[in-house]
């Protein structure tokens, strides 16, 4: 069984919201990253294989989403956010914000668990993903 995230805000700066979460990841958190249609995905953070588990970042330019998921057996509860570390930073940036939690109920076990963080933001992202942006 796979249980997972998604987080997914409306913002008028989704790009710089993406270029900085690429950032962070990459510099603070050595992770590898690989480029995909609409965004990217972390491969690795601080250098270790993600076999378990792949962080998804993805921008339409009017919203931008990250997608989290992993094998429930190696990564249980909550604990599954706590292993990607460079995004429970967001996570918690994002929730200085004000926004909700929502379970998409998609909870079989042939495809992730989705719970979904909304958040409308209405300042771009500056400075370290560990502090929130000063207005």
């Amino acid at each position: 069984m796979y249980t997972g995230f998604t987080i997914c805000f409306s913002s008028h700066s989704a790009q710089c919201v993406s270029d900085h979460v690429r950032n962070v990841l990459e510099a603070s958190y050595r992770a590898s990253i690989t480029n995909t249609e609409n965004g990217f995905v972390a491969a690795s953070l601080h250098g270790e294989s993600t076999t378990d588990y792949e962080v998804c970042l993805s921008t339409d330019g009017n919203y931008c989403t990250i997608d989290g998921w992993g094998n429930a057996s190696a990564l249980i509860g909550s604990d599954f956010i706590n292993k990607l570390q460079g995004v429970t930073c967001f996570i918690r940036l994002i929730t200085l914000t004000g926004c909700w939690l929502e379970d998409d109920e998609d909870s079989d076990e042939l495809s992730p668990t989705r719970h979904t963080m909304k958040a409308p933001l209405s300042w771009g992202l500056i400075g370290d993903l560990n502090f929130p942006p000063t207005a």
